[in-house]
């Protein structure tokens, strides 16, 4: 990447060997911009792009962080973050896999989407801090 600073993380999902992964989102998302556009063209996409960007209809999510003092781990994501990839790739009542679970961000989004996640992590001291975090919201770890 050089000097610029990436816009994006990567999320990754699994499923079982030869099923196909399953997407609820809709598939307008676009990841790659064709510039060869007249400036009406370019205004007008760029209009698009707004809308797409506010309808949450990106592969770039732009969402508020949470406060700087609610950050216990060096990757966290907000949960808002996680709640809105959970939203296109599964469905109410669904199990989700974290094997790397952190500070627990993945369990939170799970109880407010009401899904079941099966969290893993091995460092005991991020098991503290994602079991204390979800008993502040109400999740049973």
């Amino acid at each position: 990447m050089g000097d610029y600073r990436a816009k994006h993380e990567p999320f990754f999902y699994a499923t079982i060997k030869g099923t196909k992964p399953l997407f609820y989102g809709d598939r307008t998302n676009t990841s790659v911009l064709n510039f060869q556009k007249s400036d009406a063209e370019l205004a007008k996409w760029a209009k698009q792009q707004r809308d797409l960007e506010k309808a949450g209809k990106m592969t770039i999510w732009t969402m508020k962080r949470e406060p700087t003092q609610d950050y216990v781990h060096p990757t966290q994501k907000p949960v808002e973050l996680v709640m809105y990839a959970l939203a296109n790739n599964s469905k109410v009542d669904d199990i989700v896999l974290d094997p790397f679970l952190g500070s627990g961000t993945t369990l939170i989004a799970c109880h407010k989407t009401n899904r079941a996640c099966y969290g893993v992590e091995l460092d005991p001291k991020w098991v503290k801090i994602s079991c204390t975090r979800s008993a502040r919201t109400a999740v049973r770890a």
